[in-house]
């Protein structure tokens, strides 16, 4: 969380559980850190995760999905606020296919 990047723009953080909330062992459970918070400290503005463990199939999909849509005006014209579209537009992908609730429920989209 001290890492200061100035040019971070976009983190996809494909770990499982990584914006899952979890509060300090010995603390108060009010404040609680997700990886997903930890790279918005460090600069990273939008921040693409999950709240629990994804299946090894979706990962892949989900990823190519999301990089088309933010890539779509080709490499040098791609806007990090493309990533929350992206993201919606993946899932509902997903939601159209028939992939169970449970496999697409827990991505996430945080920041700007």
């Amino acid at each position: 969380m001290q890492a200061r990047l100035p040019n971070a723009e976009l983190a996809f953080l494909s770990t499982g559980g990584s914006a899952e909330i979890m509060a300090p062992e010995s603390e108060t459970p009010d404040e609680v850190l997700t990886l997903a918070a930890a790279m918005q400290f460090c600069g990273f503005r939008p921040i693409v995760g999950t709240l629990w463990t994804m299946e090894d199939i979706d990962g892949p999909e989900l990823t190519e999905k999301v990089y088309k849509y933010m890539l779509r005006h080709g490499p040098d014209i791609i806007n990090v606020r493309d990533s929350a579209v992206a993201v919606h537009l993946a899932t509902k992908s997903m939601r159209e296919a028939g992939v169970p609730l449970h496999r697409w429920a827990m991505i996430v989209h945080v920041g700007i």
